[in-house]
């Protein structure tokens, strides 16, 4: 009866792994651009302990903690819990990086903590165990091989109308959509993942697959995620990217694991709107702290080298890139 709290808890530990590795991976890149301008040299991976424990938090506690918790509650229910992940980094925003948090973003951080509770309260508290043979049928599915096929086309429009656009903001929004959407393949993979393990079908070759394919989609996730907090500022990239893997994420593995047929007539009209509300509320932290920063730019001089600076740093950066993306694509280290 309380697998479902056990679920949530090591989601919640999940989230927080997760936004403590996204701001210490900022805090080394901030670091690293200190010291590329005063003329040091970038040091290698092996000296920059800060970015291999921010990406250790990120792809081994993070998605160990969601693996886990995917065996004891439903994905629509873990996924969303993705969203305190932003409730953490509010405060580990300010203590690393000396990002400030201003009222409209307690405010909408509180949105997306009563999305996440209607998720919690209304969905699902049970969860169903799927042999490896059952989920290899379920990717047979209709409604599933359209849902593939709706994200698929959702990817290509990031890409191509997006990231090789002509406008800054696209590129920079489509960057991030793109390492959400990642996200979303990962947790609703790393779901399959799990229930294949806990089969023990390892004489079946789709364990095999679904365990290798969560694994390179993490990787991907880690990647793409790397390349926007070095381009872009953490309060601009960390809720888009969850908004991305909350929404789309839960949808996909929902239909995924059938869970959405479990679902009462409540759960039904007030699950969805849980999700919504979760991916709203990260949207408009989004777009407040793009206000911020533009508000930064315009009254405000950059010292180089100052803590909390970055965002009109950030923007210096922007503004001598090509249009296809950050000139930084070739001299990122990950």
């Amino acid at each position: 009866m309380l697998d479902w709290v056990i679920g949530v808890s090591l989601s919640v530990a999940a989230a927080a792994s997760a936004s403590l590795g996204d701001n210490l991976i900022k805090w080394s890149y901030a670091k690293t651009k200190a010291r590329k301008r005063k003329g040091e040299h970038k040091r290698p991976l092996y000296r920059r302990p800060v970015l291999l424990v921010g990406n250790f938090c990120n792809m081994v506690l993070n998605t160990g903690l969601s693996l886990v918790s995917f065996a004891f509650v439903d994905a629509s229910i873990s996924i969303p819990f993705g969203g305190m992940h932003i409730a953490f980094n509010v405060p580990l925003a300010y203590w690393i990086n000396g990002e400030r948090s201003s009222a409209k973003t307690v405010m909408y951080t509180g949105l997306v903590l009563v999305g996440v509770l209607v998720t919690l309260v209304f969905g699902n508290h049970s969860s169903n165990t799927f042999h490896a043979r059952d989920l290899a049928r379920n990717f047979l599915q209709p409604a599933f091989i359209a849902s593939t096929l709706a994200l698929g086309l959702v990817v290509y429009v990031v890409i191509k109308r997006m990231i090789c656009g002509d406008s800054k903001a696209s590129n920079r929004l489509g960057w991030c959509l793109l390492a959400g959407l990642a996200g979303s393949l990962t947790q609703a993979m790393a779901k399959v993942s799990s229930e294949c393990t806990a089969d023990a079908a390892w004489d079946f070759p789709f364990t095999w697959v679904a365990v290798i394919t969560t694994l390179a989609l993490a990787a991907g996730q880690v990647v793409l995620l790397n390349l926007c907090l070095d381009w872009f500022d953490a309060t601009y990239v960390v809720p888009i990217v969850n908004a991305t893997i909350i929404i789309a994420g839960s949808l996909y593995a929902g239909v995924l694991f059938q869970e959405l047929e479990r679902w009462t007539t409540v759960s039904k009209a007030l699950v969805p709107f849980g999700i919504f509300l979760t991916g709203a509320g990260i949207a408009l932290l989004a777009l407040h702290a793009d206000d911020d920063a533009e508000d930064d730019d315009t009254s405000s001089e950059v010292q180089p080298g100052e803590q909390g600076a970055l965002s009109g740093h950030q923007s210096q950066l922007l503004s001598n890139q090509p249009k296809n993306g950050p000139a930084s694509y070739g001299s990122t280290t990950l």
